[in-house]
């Protein structure tokens, strides 16, 4: 059975661009005028099973739908990617939306989680996390 964000054909969408391998669309609970989110076509719930047409397709489709958005509505965009416990829906999604808040994500994961805006790593923290991503490369 198809998720909900796989029923694009539903009443209650409105696609504004897609192409082959993805679509985007108004997000029916916008958090404001200009929200949209983009996703493939096809049911993915992790960016690491994206084939390289659906990573393309959806990078493309983010660049316009960026440049348009910048036209239409005065404030920056941001644009986040939405997957796995992090989100409502198991279908991997970008959202991209107009918004004042300051500091992007930094100001929002400060506001939130009650961190402090900058906090500098010491050196040795900085190759410790480098190279614990590098060994499962």
């Amino acid at each position: 059975m198809p998720c909900e964000l796989c029923k694009t054909n539903n009443e209650k969408y409105r696609v504004v661009l897609e192409d082959e391998f993805s679509f985007s669309l108004v997000n029916i609970e916008p958090m404001n005028d200009g929200h949209l989110m983009v996703l493939p076509k096809r049911h993915v719930e992790r960016l690491s099973d994206l084939t390289p047409e659906e990573s393309m397709s959806i990078m493309r489709m983010l660049y316009k739908l960026s440049g348009v958005l910048e036209r239409v509505f005065p404030e920056p965009n941001m644009i986040a990617l939405n997957m796995g416990k992090n989100t409502s829906q198991d279908h991997i999604h970008f959202h991209i939306l107009p918004t004042e808040i300051k500091g992007g994500f930094r100001g929002i994961y400060t506001t939130v989680l009650n961190r402090p805006f900058r906090t500098e790593a010491k050196k040795e923290k900085l190759t410790e996390i480098a190279n614990n991503i590098k060994k499962h490369l």
